[in-house]
């Protein structure tokens, strides 16, 4: 969970509806605190069935919370739902790390509603095991349009 950057705080950040949250975790001495809470109400029309339809109001809230609640982490996890991401389990043969990423890619064509070339893709392996002993083994994939995904800074 706080793999990112070697960072010892994250900030998880929920852009809802009707409002946007935001919960820093500060990890020490193996256990997690929250440090920071912020919770920040919108206007009805910014946020519309999962779509940011005002980024600019989204963004002044976000920054309105951080410095409120005086959050000072810099790595931050959200999540992207509704109907621009797919998650999928895909049955594939063992085989190599760089052949499955290109199976994967190709396997992820056939099952994603969206133009690839218009997705983020990514996959691990389902099930919690890796275990390539197994003649046939399942990936979760995950795919979402890059119009809704904004990707790490």
């Amino acid at each position: 969970m706080f793999g990112i950057g070697g960072s010892k705080s994250i900030v998880g950040l929920d852009i809802g509806s009707s409002s946007i949250k935001a919960v820093e975790l500060k990890k020490s001495r193996g256990e997690v605190e929250v440090v920071h809470v912020g919770l920040e109400p919108l206007a009805s029309d910014i946020v519309v069935d999962s779509m940011i339809v005002d980024s600019g109001s989204v963004s002044s809230a976000i920054t309105k919370i951080f410095n409120e609640n005086n959050i000072k982490s810099k790595s931050v996890a959200t999540s992207v739902s509704g109907h621009s991401v797919i998650v999928k389990r895909i049955p594939v043969q063992a085989m190599d790390d760089s052949t499955l990423a290109d199976q994967i890619g190709q396997e992820a064509a056939q099952h994603i509603p969206f133009d690839v070339a218009d997705v983020n893709v990514d996959y691990r392996a389902a099930g919690g095991s890796e275990e390539r002993q197994d003649p046939e083994l399942h990936q979760r994939v995950v795919a979402g349009r890059q119009d809704s995904v904004c990707g790490r800074y």
